[in-house]
C-alpha cells in the first residue's frame, strides 16, 4: 500500500493477458516472494520492478492467510510524482483516493481485500488519536 503524501495510493492496472491472474483489473504494486526470500526483500524488489522505485521506508501492516498462499501488506510512504514512476509491469499507475478506488476502479479482489483493511487501520488509528 503506497500511500502518497496527500493520502492517496498507488494502484496499477494489470496486463490484459488471460494467462495472468486479474487480467485488466486494477490492483496494488506488489508480486510473490522468491525462494529464499524474506517478505521485506521481495517488497523492496517487486516495488523497483514494478514502478523503478527503490524502497527505504516501510511497515508490516497485515497478514492474510488464503489457503497454501501467505499474502504481506505494508504502508509505504512515497513522495515521488506519477511522472517520476517507470512503469515496469502493467498498463498504467495512478495515485487515487482508497475509497475511490473502491467505488471508481474494477479492482480485482486481492487488492479490494488491501484496500478495505488500509481504510479499517485508517479508522483505528483516528479512534485511538480521538481518544488521546
Amino acid at each position: 500500500m503506497l500511500v502518497n503524501t496527500d493520502g492517496d495510493i498507488l494502484v496499477n492496472l494489470r496486463d490484459d493477458d488471460p494467462r495472468i491472474i486479474f487480467p485488466n483489473q486494477w490492483s496494488l504494486i506488489g508480486g510473490h516472494v522468491e525462494e529464499g526470500e524474506h517478505p521485506d526483500e521481495g517488497l523492496v524488489r517487486e516495488v523497483e520492478e514494478e514502478i523503478g522505485y527503490r524502497l527505504t521506508d516501510y511497515h508490516p501492516l497485515a497478514t492474510f492467510f488464503d489457503g497454501a498462499d501467505v499474502r504481506h501488506l505494508y504502508l509505504v510512504p512515497i513522495d515521488v510524482p506519477i511522472e517520476d514512476l517507470v512503469l515496469g509491469e502493467g498498463q498504467a499507475i495512478r495515485y487515487i483516493d482508497p475509497a475511490r478506488a473502491l467505488t471508481d476502479l474494477d479492482l480485482c479482489v486481492t487488492g479490494r481485500r488491501c484496500i478495505e483493511v488500509y481504510l479499517r487501520h485508517l479508522e483505528f488509528q483516528a479512534y485511538v488519536h480521538g481518544r488521546g
